[in-house]
């Protein structure tokens, strides 16, 4: 890859280690580890730069001002000088100031954080491909300050891999998302939340006996290592699937049509309360539902399953034929003059909790505004 003025960048990665690379010349080699520690704490600051006294304070902290501000020019000349001979101009500074050229450098865990963003599995498979293991694997400076940074980032970055690669189970097929599964609770063996996601997607899989399998591995290894037994989520989410008909087009005893997992998570759109009773505020209300369903239905994550108008259903006859989704979205609308209030909750059908709420406050005649905003909110 090529900057602007056509000089070719250089590749830093921080994943499984510290490598620094030159492409048509490779890795390039450089003098001890306070060289490349710079370098890579450089290339995770805002801006990719630092002060001259917090590379010192670091890297030195054990030192006095003078003596670490003089190591801290010595090494900054030595790294210079092995970028140098193998004609990369990566380092610069400016009074105070020490930084990389960021139209140089190419940072493997700035690329992966900003792919994490994306909304579909191959995009978010290219980003997880990055993390190639731990960040800064290896790599133990000696300097309490410099080595408990990189520690917390190491942790934040797995946090971030591990919560992405659930994202993506949830975005591939059931078969594809076991795999996923698999892969997080070999990095992180006491992970009940890839567990409870692992249960979910054997139980699409049609393995019951799998899944039984799983909820008593996450039992024995959250008793063995915490001495605790799993949460109620965990328990509540184990009883549920126990009991459902996972079937294709199987009905429940009471007639409600089982919603076919496909390894994302299914939610339902309740209609919401009008708590005022005028006609108009009715209207409101549905326009809202609809307009909340469409915007989920964007989004690739999730199964949504429209709530039925009490116009078209009602009493036993709705209940008995609304679809079991694994989360509710309902809310309420109330209107006092031309002030809007409108609550909106989501409950973990499974566990019973509330899972997010959040009240809007708006204006009648700005209605549909008002209820794009919500819907974009949601």
């Amino acid at each position: 890859m090529q900057d602007a003025d056509g000089v070719t960048a250089s590749r830093i990665s921080l994943f499984g280690g510290f490598r620094i690379e030159k492409e048509a010349v490779g890795p390039l080699w450089l003098t001890g580890k306070r060289g490349p520690a710079i370098i890579a704490y450089l290339a995770r600051c805002p801006g990719m730069s630092a002060t001259r006294e917090r590379l010192a304070d670091l890297l030195w902290g054990d030192s006095d001002s003078e003596h670490s501000r003089n190591s801290l020019r010595q090494t900054l000349s030595v790294l210079r000088r092995d970028l140098s001979r193998a004609g990369v101009d990566l380092i610069h500074s400016r009074k105070e100031l020490i930084g990389l050229r960021p139209d140089a450098v190419r940072v493997d865990v700035g690329e992966f954080e900003s792919g994490l963003s994306a909304r579909s599995a191959p995009e978010l498979e290219t980003a997880l491909a990055l993390c190639t293991g731990p960040f800064l694997d290896g790599f133990y400076l000696g300097s309490n300050a410099f080595d408990e940074w990189a520690a917390s980032e190491r942790e934040r970055l797995l946090s971030r891999a591990l919560e992405s690669m659930e994202k993506l189970a949830r975005l591939v097929d059931a078969e594809s998302g076991l795999a996923v599964a698999d892969r997080i609770l070999a990095m992180e063996p006491t992970r009940e939340e890839a567990y409870r996601l692992k249960m979910e997607l054997l139980v699409a899989c049609g393995q019951r006996d799998k899944a039984s399998r799983t909820f008593e591995a996450c039992r024995s290894i959250l008793k063995k290592e915490f001495g605790v037994d799993v949460s109620p989520e965990t328990r509540a989410l184990w009883q549920s699937l126990s009991a459902a008909d996972v079937s294709s087009g199987q009905q429940s005893v009471n007639g409600a049509p089982a919603v076919q997992h496909t390894g994302r998570p299914s939610i339902s759109v309740a209609d919401f309360v009008n708590l005022t009773g005028e006609r108009g505020d009715d209207f409101f209300a549905k326009g809202l539902v609809h307009d909340i369903t469409t915007a989920l239905s964007e989004v690739a994550s999730y199964i949504v399953i429209s709530g039925l108008s009490p116009l078209e259903k009602s009493g036993e006859e709705s209940r008995a034929s609304a679809p079991r989704a694994r989360y509710m979205l309902s809310g309420s609308v109330q209107r006092s003059g031309d002030e809007l209030r409108v609550n909106v909750q989501l409950v973990d059908a499974v566990g019973g909790h509330n899972v997010w709420a959040q009240k809007f406050d708006g204006h009648f005649e700005n209605a549909l505004a008002f209820q794009d905003r919500i819907a974009q909110s949601v």
